[in-house]
């Protein structure tokens, strides 16, 4: 192929995998999204969708992750999260790291025991 011909199949190729993944989020979407709504009651119908489509674990693991944003985000409106606000929130997560202390026993313990 010439350089021209590669080009436009570049362009069909790049216009159908566009038009691909649009259908592929029109179709996953069941509601309009309203972002006049919290993020709160966002994460709220969020929840209620991963209880619908996936296992219990899965939903009960995610609403204690839920409640903790919502915490930090949940009286914001969604048209007013900025990148800014999610990296505040980011920087929040990183100074809440844990500690894990390992403690090993020393091989004489079962002597000491006795």
């Amino acid at each position: 192929m010439t350089e021209r011909q590669q080009e436009r199949e570049c362009v069909i190729f790049a216009n159908k995998f566009e038009n691909e993944i649009k259908n592929l989020y029109a179709n996953s979407m069941n509601e309009v999204v309203d972002y006049n709504i919290t993020f709160a009651e966002c994460s709220q119908k969020w929840l209620e969708r991963i209880k619908r489509d996936h296992s219990l674990r899965y939903y009960e693991m995610n609403i204690t992750t839920v409640n903790w944003a919502n915490e930090y985000l949940g009286q914001l409106k969604m048209r007013n999260i900025t990148p800014l606000i999610i990296q505040e929130f980011f920087d929040k997560l990183d100074t809440l790291k844990r500690t894990i202390t390992v403690v090993k026993i020393k091989p004489a313990i079962r002597d000491v025991m006795k």
